[in-house]
């Protein structure tokens, strides 16, 4: 699996992905795999690496889940089904979306991982989480310090929510697309969903 792309801030979140999936030998067994999902009114989950735990956790219902569960819940929850190597597998996991104080959530982890990486609550700012595919010369933390400020310039140029998450889908899309051009586990096929908070 390759590419994700997600946004989160005080009003919305912004979850994009390709859709290619290749086994470990890089041959490609899918052009329409589903790597990100809408859980809920309140959290969107993006997956890249190994496809196990995005396969097992749709096949077993994990990914929808009712409405009175916020991102944060979900997190704590997921993290302590499948973290720690449950799952015997190397996936990176972004989940995005908002609090039940309305407030923006994310949650990085490794399904190895013996806790997650990141976990924060955003009130005042927003932060734009790449997971680059593999064997790219950036690494997530360099496209982030590329992708914020244009982000940061983005929501200081729209009128509405609407139009952020708009202009935001856009530029998370563009963004994987030119990845597509260069990596053979990237492709030009990319969904998005969003949440306004």
């Amino acid at each position: 699996m390759s590419m994700i792309i997600g946004t989160i801030s005080p009003q919305l979140a912004v979850l994009s992905g390709d859709q290619r999936a290749v086994d470990h030998n890089g041959i490609i067994y899918s052009e329409n795999f589903h790597k990100i999902f809408k859980v809920n009114s309140n959290t969107l989950i993006g997956f890249t690496g190994d496809s196990t735990p995005a396969t097992y956790l749709k096949g077993h219902g994990y990914l929808s889940q009712p409405d009175k569960i916020d991102a944060k819940e979900f997190s704590n929850y997921l993290f302590g089904q499948i973290g720690g190597g449950g799952l015997n597998a190397n996936t990176n996991i972004l989940i995005i979306g908002k609090t039940k104080n309305n407030n923006g959530w994310v949650t990085v982890f490794n399904s190895k991982d013996a806790n997650p990486s990141l976990q924060r609550e955003f009130i005042t700012d927003a932060m734009v989480v790449p997971f680059p595919p593999s064997g790219s010369s950036k690494s997530a933390d360099d496209l982030a310090q590329e992708y914020n400020p244009r982000v940061g310039q983005i929501f200081s140029s729209v009128n509405s929510i609407e139009e952020g998450i708009s202009k935001i889908s856009e530029f998370q899309i563009a963004r994987i697309k030119e990845f597509a051009l260069s990596f053979n586990n990237v492709n030009q096929i990319v969904e998005t969903y969003s949440i306004k908070f």
